[in-house]
């Protein structure tokens, strides 16, 4: 996410985030390199920039173990009290 308008980056967040959660029931499990390469593909699809590969890898290795990885910053925070506010 390179955009710097804090509209654009809150939006890219919740399609990341959607993306990732349609990914998990069919991915869970999956070979970790085809899930971070159906990740990167459908980034693409979603018209998103490419996103940094350690961020691909580590978010496919989510998906794969069967976690949901949390990318939006207010689920993460909703799920953390600890970190709203």
């Amino acid at each position: 996410m390179t955009d710097l308008n804090p509209k654009a980056q809150d939006a890219a967040q919740k399609t990341l985030q959607e993306i990732a959660d349609r990914m998990l029931p069919e991915y869970a499990g999956a070979d970790v390199e085809r899930t971070r390469q159906a990740l990167v593909e459908a980034i693409a699809a979603a018209g998103l920039p490419e996103q940094p590969q350690k961020w691909v890898t580590d978010t496919g290795a989510e998906i794969s173990a069967g976690r949901r990885a949390i990318i939006d910053r207010t689920i993460r925070d909703e799920e953390d009290p600890r970190r709203a506010g």
